[in-house]
């Protein structure tokens, strides 16, 4: 597929097993005139071939005739995406598994022969909402397929360019609620992503002002600290208006460091912090710490600050009774 003519609601379609033959007549397609947006991108699933523009999307079908015959239809008037905005697979464009993702303003979504709702992004809703939508045409996307990662490089807040990459493991399946998502940030600014295969094991590289590659195992951002947490949900799941007295947390961990904790209610309000831990490799046992928690919910976040630090959880037990209702009997 290509444009030669800077129209940009038409694409050329070159002559089957001739990728570099368009036919002048027979080659050309348009795509959506009366939208007045022009295309962004393509890309093939299945027998389909979709086109998308910044806020919609088309499809068509080969029907054996010439290109110009084909007939472009409206597959999403309200889902599109720019440039770089459908998902490489590994260090491919376009799709080489049955599904592909694309970055949309409303979020990450999966097509798999139709887009597919809530969105991939649901968790992250109000850390999407922060891509500056003046520069979106710069998200780019990428599916690590063998190890089920996700990476979409964004320019958040006033940022210009690209300054995290939002970071999905989807091992667990891609489903929006088992998704795990992780903002990275970085000490220089990130202006593309690749997932090149060496040795048939897929490399994250990441381009700066020089290009950077993950490596496995390294607890350290180029001499730079990561800081390592995860931050648990609210407990109890459903309070009914109770105020309940938290008491203490057991908690199963191994690593290496000092683990800093932090508590918070609803709308991340009264904040403490109890004493700090320490983890090692291999404790032998569970850890067991008081606290002095009065709200109706609470939510426990673990973290560690200095460079070379890390954790891992494995489980936690919350400890709480009810004090009293809210709400007038």
């Amino acid at each position: 597929m290509a444009n030669f003519d800077e129209n940009q609601f038409l694409v050329r379609l070159s002559t089957k097993n001739e990728p570099e033959v368009f036919d002048e007549a027979d080659s050309a397609m348009i795509i959506g005139p009366e939208d007045g947006l022009g295309i962004t991108n393509a890309v093939e699933h299945r027998d389909l071939l979709g086109f998308t523009k910044s806020l919609m999307s088309y499809v068509t079908s080969d029907n054996g005739d010439s290109p110009n015959t084909w007939d472009p239809i409206s597959l999403d008037p309200g889902i599109g995406t720019e440039v770089h905005g459908i998902s490489s697979i590994l260090d491919k464009s376009g799709t080489s598994t049955d599904v592909f993702f694309i970055a949309s303003r409303g979020g990450l979504i999966l097509f798999n022969g139709s887009f597919q709702v809530p969105e991939l992004s649901w968790k992250i809703e109000a850390l999407w909402k922060r891509i500056n939508q003046a520069n979106f045409h710069k998200v780019q996307v990428a599916y690590d397929s063998i190890n089920k990662y996700i990476y979409v490089l964004v320019p958040l807040d006033a940022a210009t360019d690209p300054s995290h990459i939002l970071f999905a493991d989807c091992s667990d399946g891609l489903d929006y609620k088992k998704i795990q998502w992780s903002p990275w940030a970085f000490p220089f600014a990130p202006t593309s992503i690749l997932i090149d295969t060496v040795s048939k094991s897929p490399i994250l590289k990441i381009a700066g002002d020089n290009i950077y590659k993950q490596t496995v195992g390294l607890i350290n951002d180029n001499g730079t600290v990561i800081t390592n947490y995860v931050k648990m949900g609210l407990a109890p799941d459903k309070s009914n208006g109770v105020i309940n007295h938290f008491n203490a947390f057991i908690v199963r961990m191994i690593g290496s460091g000092s683990v800093e904790v932090e508590l918070t209610g609803l709308d991340n309000s009264v904040i403490t912090h109890p004493p700090n831990f320490n983890v090692t490799a291999t404790p032998g046992k569970e850890i067991l710490r008081k606290v002095n928690y009065v709200a109706e919910k609470m939510a426990i976040k673990f973290s560690m600050t200095s460079i070379n630090e890390t954790f891992e959880l494995s489980s936690l037990i919350i400890y709480f009774k009810a004090l009293w209702s809210q709400r007038p009997q």
